[in-house]
This record gives C-alpha cells, sequence and structure tokens, in this order.
C-alpha cells in the first residue's frame, strides 16, 4: 500500500478488521493463560493434599508411643483401682466378721 491511495470505508474496514484480529488474539491468549492458572491450581491442591496427607501420617507416628503408653496406663490404673476396690472391700469384710465374733 505504499503511496496507494485508498478510500476511507477501506481504510475503516481495515482498521475495524485489525482491531477484530487483535481481540481475538487476545482471547486466544486468556485463554490458554487461564488453562495454565487453572492447571497450576489443580497441581498445587494436589500437592498440599499429598504434603497434609504425609503430614498427618507423621504426627500419627509420632503420637503412637504416647497413645499407646495411655492406653496401657489406663488399662493398668483401672486394673490397679478394681484391686484396691477388692482389698477395701477384704478389709471390711474381715473388720465386720471381727466385730461380729468378739461381739
Amino acid at each position: 500500500m505504499d503511496g496507494e491511495t485508498i478510500s476511507l470505508k477501506e481504510h475503516l474496514e481495515l482498521l475495524v478488521k485489525h482491531e477484530r484480529e487483535l481481540r481475538e488474539a487476545i482471547e486466544t491468549e486468556q485463554s490458554k493463560a487461564l488453562l495454565i492458572v487453572e492447571e497450576a491450581r489443580q497441581t498445587a491442591l494436589s500437592l498440599a493434599s499429598s504434603e497434609l496427607k504425609a503430614a498427618i501420617n507423621d504426627l500419627k507416628t509420632t503420637i503412637k508411643p504416647l497413645v499407646e503408653y495411655t492406653s496401657s496406663q489406663q488399662g493398668r490404673s483401672s486394673g490397679v483401682s478394681g484391686t484396691w476396690q477388692l482389698v477395701i472391700i477384704l478389709i471390711g469384710m474381715a473388720i465386720s466378721v471381727g466385730f461380729l465374733k468378739f461381739s
């Protein structure tokens, strides 16, 4: 178009065509960018989820001895409590029998 003369109408049509092409290119790039963002989000969620699972497993591993110790102590203390209750009952019965025998 060097040195060519075009009508104002043709010039306007070329400008409109060029603007439409630019808009289409921008929309295409925006779509690509949105796909990249969504893929990155999915990857980040997946990594965060696996890291969270690993952290929970580490926590379970760390706490397991404490839970086992606590459980064993609860069983032991209830057994000891039961034994003391039985001893106290037997002492009470012996005292009662002694009072009855010597009365």
